[in-house]
């Protein structure tokens, strides 16, 4: 029997190493798909939940306030005469147009020089009408609705 060669293959070795392996790595990466996944549907929320902000603003001067999301509020309606001031509080830099979509053009009242971080511009709206604004570069998340009108009767008589 001494001389019968020794069997050195290892066939029924148990490692149990392995299976914990296994299952740290699979309990890792369904935990980044969940996280993943929380984080996209979260974002999607964020996006559909972007709500419009609409303001009516009787006095004679009201404030467009440029954000990262966008134009504070988006939409705004005022009497003709009002000045509206657009403050870009964003960290970049605009350039406010009206929309070339508009039908009713806006007298002198594209902001040709961009608006920087803190600056502004300011437009008086005489004309009753409905107005695009927005930036030039960015129009999709970038833009307001300015809505002009004299305030009837039945309007004033809602709000008092």
């Amino acid at each position: 029997m001494e001389n019968q060669p020794q069997n050195t293959s290892v066939k029924n070795v148990k490692h149990p190493f392995n299976k914990k392996v296994i299952v740290l790595a699979a309990l890792v990466v369904i935990t980044i798909l969940v996280v993943s996944i929380v984080a996209v549907v979260m974002d999607k929320n964020n996006d559909s939940t972007q709500q419009t902000t609409v303001s009516t603003d009787n006095s004679p001067n009201s404030e467009l306030v440029i954000v990262n999301e966008g134009f504070t509020p988006n939409t705004i309606s005022v009497k003709p005469g009002t000045q509206i001031q657009f403050t870009n509080n964003s960290d970049g830099n605009i350039e406010i147009i009206q929309s070339p979509a508009d039908e009713l053009k806006l007298e002198e009242f594209d902001a040709e020089e961009v608006t920087t971080k803190g600056g502004s511009y300011a437009y008086i709206f005489e004309d009753e009408g409905t107005f695009n604004i927005q930036d030039k570069n960015d129009p999709v998340k970038f833009n307001a609705v300015v809505t002009v009108k004299e305030q009837t009767t039945e309007e004033s008589t809602t709000q008092n």
